[in-house]
């Protein structure tokens, strides 16, 4: 065993690890207290829920611990006690201790996010330990031998919490052994699958793991590192399976304490174990399921780091770029009248490999929606709570699927309609009674594959719908009457109906937040009906990803653009003769018009837009028709080159960033390409297209 612990142990490998384990009992966590909590409201109690809650919160604490997270293990400890009575039935839980457990999850998400970040983890706050320990009511502990000791070095014994020395002597005296087993991981252990989280759940199925420590050892051919994990256990299986389970020596599995009098376990154990009282323990994480519990089935899951995605994306990003230099190369050679049919059909070929790569990296990175929305009810419960109304929340979300990037930013979209549906939306169960309506309220959530590229959402409220008068007081004027102009008044920054900020809503950022989030950064669109008595419902139509797209290659007076494929509604031939224009304002010229099956839209010369007054006058043979909210608009230009496979390039520099630029790409030829976001571009025009088109 190694004799020294160092505080400056290097554990920045295991962090990933870590806190993606850790992530998902959290998400798990929350999920059981919210089926408490609901529960609880109904009258009834939930034991399976408390027993699966007490095991989650135990693992969190054991994963902290192993790589020295303190202030996330003694939260998690407190919040364990409190569990643990309630399972015995020493303490039912109470509304007032749900609530404390909630209070508790948060703070350990918000220590692994500074964790994340690479940011100091701060304490626990000495209210919600207070308020911890005032719900924990821990039976009292059985009397263990005076002489009992823990055999184990002064610097290890000072990285042991004292419940953690009581656990390990009363588990000891009540007739198991507490024992330590030393895990030192290498190249060659992690070869044979034998790596610290394969190590933790192999032991942790003989043993109770009351904590592990990392230790600083003398770097060596069989410790390269400089490190071990250090095993503190109560288990009933003997040495031998210890050992083969932590990948180590039977020799290096040592006894901990001996009290006088103990009986020596039958090897693999079998004897009924018992903990804290002599009353049946609640198994831990590490224990044998109980016959009520499903057994866990293998998942042939591997995680993977984001980063190391992101950087096979890269690497198919350059070889897309190189992919379309081969083509422009044989494109030229074919003019130049050589015999390039073989090479044509290997590049082609080609082609259709770096699509299905493509293709298949994209599904690593996609992640099921449900598990988006599954973070939701959290939200919901603390919204709910504040504002003292009742509310359902339904979510549909199939089989739909989107990018991990895009599910990280259109979350805050969602939470933001949900907080609006709820606080601005819905009335109180007194008013709802008054309004013929259930007294509590539904907000829904649903989501469908639009296409093959897009997402379509739909968050709806049955509450009183958007008023108006009250709208139309705060902006200090009239409120459109169709959904589109609504919306542009509902997304100015700063409004808001409330006369003061609650802790919900009425700083007047919300919608903004919403419509930048949907359509500036995702190249989405962002729509509204409201109906006044019967609710809201806001409709988000966002890609499924934003890295690699198709896009239409467009020739737009001396320059090229590329336009993402998903953003088009249909390509248009233009006949100069079928173009009328509309009155403009002071007897100027106004917007051009085209007909497309008995509808009216604007054409927009996509020139004009983009240079100005100075851009020459050149006619428009084809358009692109887009479509933002109702409003379809078509961007006429000269022609359409071709279709392919870009990587966009984000425009980083605030200073180059402009409404309606997504991004950069290179069509192969070496030259940066502008991607164009027309969504963007009609949100920007709609309100002079809007004017003319009524005139």
């Amino acid at each position: 065993m190694g004799e020294r612990v160092s505080e400056r142990i290097d554990l920045r490998g295991f962090l990933t690890a870590y806190l993606a384990e850790a992530d998902e009992h959290l998400a798990a966590a929350n999920d059981r207290a919210l089926s408490i909590d609901a529960s609880l409201k109904g009258g009834a109690a939930n034991p399976r829920a408390v027993r699966d809650l007490f095991r989650i919160v135990h693992t969190i604490k054991g994963l902290s611990a192993m790589v020295a997270v303190e202030p996330i293990v003694v939260v998690a400890h407190r919040l364990e006690s409190i569990l643990r009575a309630a399972d015995r039935g020493a303490s039912p839980l109470t509304p007032p201790a749900v609530e404390v457990i909630f209070e508790a999850l948060r703070a350990i998400e918000q220590r692994l996010r500074a964790l994340e970040k690479g940011a100091e983890v701060p304490a626990a706050a000495q209210s919600l330990i207070a308020r911890l320990d005032e719900h924990a009511r821990p039976t009292p502990l059985p009397s263990a031998p005076a002489e009992a000791t823990l055999d184990l070095p002064p610097a290890v014994l000072s990285k042991l919490a004292a419940f953690e020395c009581e656990q390990l002597v009363h588990g000891a005296a009540d007739g198991r052994r507490a024992v330590s087993a030393e895990f030192v991981p290498s190249p060659r252990k992690a070869a044979e699958g034998l790596t610290i989280n394969s190590v933790r759940e192999r032991v942790g199925s003989l043993a109770e793991i009351v904590k592990v420590i990392p230790v600083a050892i003398a770097p060596s051919e069989a410790a390269p590192g400089g490190l071990s994990f250090l095993f503190l256990l109560l288990t009933s299986a003997d040495d031998v399976e210890i050992a083969a389970a932590a990948g180590c020596d039977p020799g290096a599995v040592r006894p901990l304490v001996a009290p006088p009098g103990a009986v020596a376990p039958v090897a693999g154990g079998g004897e009924e174990r018992r903990g804290d009282g002599g009353e049946e323990r609640p198994p831990s994480d590490g224990d044998a399921l109980d016959p009520e519990v499903p057994e866990a089935h293998a998942r042939s899951v591997l995680r993977v780091d984001v980063g190391r995605v992101d950087e096979a994306m890269d690497r198919l990003s350059a070889l897309i770029v190189t992919r379309s230099r081969l083509a422009r190369a044989v494109s030229a050679l074919d003019a130049s009248s050589a015999v390039v049919r073989e090479l044509s059909i290997i590049v082609q070929e080609n082609a259709r490999q770096l699509r299905d790569l493509r293709a298949a990296l994209l599904r690593i990175r996609m992640v099921p929606f449900a598990e988006v929305l599954s973070r939701l009810p959290l939200i919901l419960h603390h919204v709910r709570r504040t504002s003292g109304k009742e509310v359902r929340l339904e979510t549909y979300a199939a089989e739909a699927e989107l990018d991990k990037a895009v599910a990280e930013r259109v979350f805050p979209a969602l939470v933001h309609l949900v907080r609006n549906a709820i606080d601005h939306g819905m009335g109180t169960p007194e008013e709802r009674a008054r309004e013929g309506k259930p007294p509590e309220g539904t907000v829904r959530i649903l989501c469908s594959a639009r296409s093959n590229r897009h997402l379509a959402i739909q968050v709806n409220d049955d509450g009183r719908g958007i008023d108006r008068q009250v709208l139309a007081r705060a902006i200090g004027g009239e409120v459109p009457a169709n959904d589109a102009a609504l919306l542009e008044v509902l997304c100015r920054p700063g409004l808001s109906t409330r006369a003061q900020a609650t802790l919900t809503s009425g700083r007047g950022m919300g919608m903004d937040i919403v419509r930048k989030i949907v359509v500036d950064q995702l190249g989405g669109d962002l729509s509204v009906h409201s109906s006044p008595g019967e609710g809201t419902t806001f409709t988000l139509h966002i890609p499924l990803t934003v890295s690699i797209l198709d896009a239409f290659t467009v020739q737009c007076g001396e320059q090229r653009f590329a336009i993402p494929v998903s953003i088009v509604e249909e390509i248009v031939e233009i006949d100069p003769r079928a173009v009328v224009r509309g009155p403009g304002r002071g007897g100027a010229e106004g917007t051009a018009l085209i007909e497309r099956r008995g509808e009216t839209i604007p054409l927009v010369d996509l020139a004009r837009v983009l240079d100005g007054a100075a851009a020459p006058r050149r006619e428009a043979l084809q358009a692109l028709v887009v479509r933002r909210g109702a409003e379809p608009v078509a961007f006429g230009l000269e022609r359409v080159l071709a279709q392919q496979e870009t990587v966009v390039r984000p425009l980083v520099d605030p200073l180059v960033q402009v409404p309606g630029i997504a991004g950069s790409t290179d069509l192969g030829d070496g030259r940066p390409t502008l991607v164009l976001d027309l969504v963007v571009m009609v949100a920007a025009l709609g309100r002079t297209l809007r004017g003319e088109r009524a005139a």
